[in-house]
C-alpha cells in the first residue's frame, strides 16, 4: 500500500487510467505523431519505464535511437505499477543473482530522477521515507522473522521492530500490528511522472518516438541484425533492444535459441482517499494480504 495522493482518487469501479497529475503535461517529440526513420544507430522496441530509459541514456551520448510502441507511451505495466523500488521488501530465497542487480538499480535511481527533473514545474515525486512490512499475527510474525533473517544473510540493511515501534514509525496503523521490518533504502517514485519525465527528456535528446506501431520482425542480413520491419516499412539499424516487459518472448522477435520465458502476470491496484479520521501513510506499506 502506497501513500494516497489526492490527485490520484478513483471513484468506486473506476478503471486506473495512464493519466497525469494536475499539472504534468505528457511532452511527446514530434515523430510520436507516425514518422518513422529511414536508419537509426540503435532501435528500441517498447516505450515503457525501462525501454525509455535506455533509449534517453543512448541518446543522451550521441547516438541516433528510435523507439516502436505497438501502443501509446506507459500503456504497458509501466502506468498500472505503483512504483515501488523495493529490493529489500521483495527480496525471496532462491533468487540469489537477481539481489545484486536489484540492489544496483536501486543505488541508481535517486541520481536518475535528478537527472530527469529538468522542468521546475515538475518533478518525479521520489520517496525516499522507506518501507515498512508488517505482521498481524503469530503465524505472520514467523513468517515475516523468516524473512528478516533472510535479510541479515544476504547483507541487507534492514531493521526488525516489535509492534510498538512500528506503530511509532507509522502512527496509522492499528493497535494490532505486531511486528514490523524497515526497510530504509526501499523508495518510489510516481511511475505517470517518470514517464512523462522520460518522454520530455528523451524528445530533448533529439530521439525518434512512434507509436501505435508494432514490430513485426527483425530483419536479419549475414547472421547479424540489420533493422526491424513494421507495417510501413523498415528501419534500418545495427542493434535492437527489445524491452518489452513481460511481452518480451512474444511475436517471434527473439530466435529460439534465445527465448525469453517470461508472461504477463495480472495484479490489481485499489485507490483510496483518506480523512482525518482515517490517517494518512506516510511511507509504503506492506501485509500479507496487501
Amino acid at each position: 500500500m502506497a501513500p494516497a495522493r489526492e490527485d490520484t482518487v478513483l471513484v468506486t469501479g473506476e478503471r486506473l487510467q495512464p493519466t497525469l497529475p494536475r499539472g504534468a503535461a505528457m511532452e511527446m517529440p514530434a515523430a510520436a505523431q507516425g514518422a518513422m526513420p529511414a536508419g537509426v544507430d540503435v532501435v528500441v522496441i517498447g516505450a515503457g519505464i525501462t525501454g525509455h530509459s535506455i533509449a534517453w541514456r543512448l541518446a543522451q551520448r550521441g547516438l541516433s535511437v528510435a523507439v516502436f510502441e505497438r501502443g501509446v507511451v506507459g500503456g504497458g505495466a509501466s502506468l498500472a505499477a505503483t512504483g515501488m523500488l523495493a529490493a529489500a521488501a521483495e527480496h525471496e530465497p532462491g533468487h540469489p543473482a537477481f539481489l545484486p542487480l536489484a540492489l544496483d538499480s536501486q543505488r541508481l535511481w535517486p541520481q536518475f530522477g535528478r537527472d530527469l527533473e529538468t522542468a521546475p514545474d515538475i518533478g518525479i515525486d521520489y520517496r525516499d521515507e522507506g518501507t515498512l512490512l508488517v505482521a498481524l499475527t503469530r503465524d505472520e510474525v514467523e513468517r515475516l522473522r523468516f524473512r528478516h533473517e533472510l535479510h541479515g544473510r544476504d547483507g541487507l540493511a534492514t531493521r526488525w521492530l516489535n509492534g510498538a515501534e512500528a506503530r511509532l514509525l507509522e502512527p496509522a496503523l492499528r493497535p494490532n500490528v505486531a511486528a514490523g521490518i524497515f526497510c530504509p533504502e526501499d523508495h518510489q517514485g510516481e511511475p505517470r511522472l517518470v514517464m512523462a519525465a522520460l518522454a520530455r527528456a528523451f524528445r530533448r535528446a533529439g530521439g525518434h518516438l512512434v507509436e501505435n506501431c508494432a514490430v513485426e520482425r527483425l530483419e536479419v542480413e549475414g547472421g547479424r541484425v540489420a533493422g526491424v520491419a513494421v507495417p510501413g516499412g523498415v528501419c534500418r539499424t545495427p542493434i535492437v533492444v527489445v524491452a518489452t516487459g513481460a511481452w518480451s518472448g512474444d511475436g517471434g522477435l527473439l530466435p529460439l535459441n534465445a527465448e525469453i520465458p517470461v508472461r504477463p502476470l495480472k495484479g490489481q491496484a485499489l485507490c483510496l482517499r483518506t480523512t482525518a479520521e482515517t490517517g494518512t501513510l506516510s511511507r509504503i506499506l506492506w501485509t500479507e494480504q496487501v
